[in-house]
C-alpha cells in the first residue's frame, strides 16, 4: 500500500503541474487573442505573465555553486606599459665612431659635394624656368614647344639650350649621387666589421667570461650540496630536500660547459678542477 500511495502522490503532482502549464498556455493564447482584437495590456501585466510562464529555478542549499566569474579588468585599471630604454646611439668607450673612420668620412664628403652641386643646379634651373615663363619642372614637351615659339618669333633659343643642358647635368649628378651613396654604405659596413671584433673584446667578452665563471661557481656549489647530503645519509641522518637541480648543472654530461671551453670563455684546467668527471672535455 505504501508503494501504491507513493505512486498515487506522484501522479497527483504531475497532474497538478500539467494543469498549471495548461493554464499558463491558455492565458498566453487569450492575451494574444486580445492583442489581435485591438486590446492592450500594461507593461506590468506583461512582465507578470512572463514571470509566471518562466519555469521556477530551484537550487539545493547544501550544494556548492560554481565559482563566480572573474571580473574583467578595464583599460583604466591596467598598468601602463613600461617602455624599454633606447639602445641606439650608445658609444663604446675607447673606440671611434664608425662614421668617423677615414674611408667613411671621405666617401661622405664626396656624396655631400655631389649633393651640393645638384642642389645649386636645381636652384639655377628653377630661376631660368621662371624667367622663361615655364612652370617649375615643366616637361620636355613644354620646353620644346616654347623653343619653337621663340624661334618662330625671331628670338634666340639660347636659354632653352641652357635649360636642357642644366637638366642633363642634374640627371647625371643624381646618378652619381646614387653611386656615392653606395660607396658610403660599403665603407661604413667595412668599418663596422673591422671595429666589431675590437668592440667585442672590450665589452662583450668580459661579460661572457664573468657569466661562464658564475656558471662554474654554481656547478661547484651544486657539487658541494650533493656531497653534504651524501655525508648526512652516511651518518644515518635524513637530509632535507635539496634546493634545485638542472641539466645546466650536470657534472658528467654538460655540453654547455664544453662549448664555453671551445669558445674560449673557460679554460680546460678551470673546468677540470670543478668537474673532474665531465665527458668530452
Amino acid at each position: 500500500m505504501v508503494g501504491l500511495n507513493g505512486i498515487t502522490k506522484r501522479k497527483v503532482i504531475m497532474a497538478n503541474e500539467a494543469e498549471a502549464d495548461a493554464a499558463v498556455v491558455n492565458d498566453m493564447l487569450a492575451q494574444m487573442a486580445r492583442d489581435v482584437a485591438g486590446e492592450s495590456e500594461s507593461g506590468a501585466a506583461v512582465a507578470e505573465r512572463m514571470r509566471r510562464a518562466e519555469p521556477a529555478r530551484t537550487t539545493t542549499p547544501h550544494k556548492r555553486q560554481g565559482p563566480e566569474p572573474m571580473p574583467v579588468a578595464s583599460k583604466a585599471s591596467l598598468p601602463a606599459p613600461v617602455p624599454f630604454p633606447a639602445r641606439t646611439g650608445v658609444a663604446i668607450v675607447g673606440l671611434p665612431d664608425p662614421n668617423k673612420e677615414p674611408e667613411v668620412v671621405e666617401a661622405q664628403a664626396g656624396l655631400t659635394r655631389l649633393s651640393e652641386q645638384r642642389l645649386a643646379l636645381v636652384a639655377e634651373i628653377t630661376a631660368l624656368e621662371t624667367a622663361l615663363g615655364l612652370k617649375p619642372g615643366a616637361s620636355a614637351k613644354d620646353v620644346e614647344k616654347l623653343a619653337v615659339q621663340l624661334l618662330a618669333a625671331g628670338q634666340s633659343d639660347a636659354d632653352i639650350e641652357t635649360l636642357e643642358r642644366l637638366r642633363t647635368r642634374v640627371r647625371r649628378l643624381a646618378g652619381a649621387e646614387e653611386i656615392a651613396s653606395k660607396k658610403v654604405r660599403d665603407a661604413r659596413e667595412l668599418a663596422v666589421r673591422r671595429l666589431s671584433a675590437e668592440a667585442a673584446q672590450r665589452e662583450l667578452v668580459p661579460a661572457c667570461r664573468a657569466k661562464a665563471l658564475a656558471l662554474l661557481a654554481l656547478i661547484k656549489c651544486d657539487w658541494e650540496e650533493r656531497g653534504a647530503a651524501d655525508r648526512l645519509r652516511a651518518g644515518g641522518f635524513n637530509p632535507p630536500p635539496a634546493t634545485f637541480h638542472s641539466d645546466l648543472l650536470d657534472h658528467w654530461q654538460n655540453r654547455i660547459v664544453c662549448n664555453l671551453v671551445q669558445e674560449g670563455h673557460l679554460t680546460r684546467e678551470e673546468v677540470l678542477v670543478v668537474m673532474p668527471y665531465l665527458h668530452g672535455i
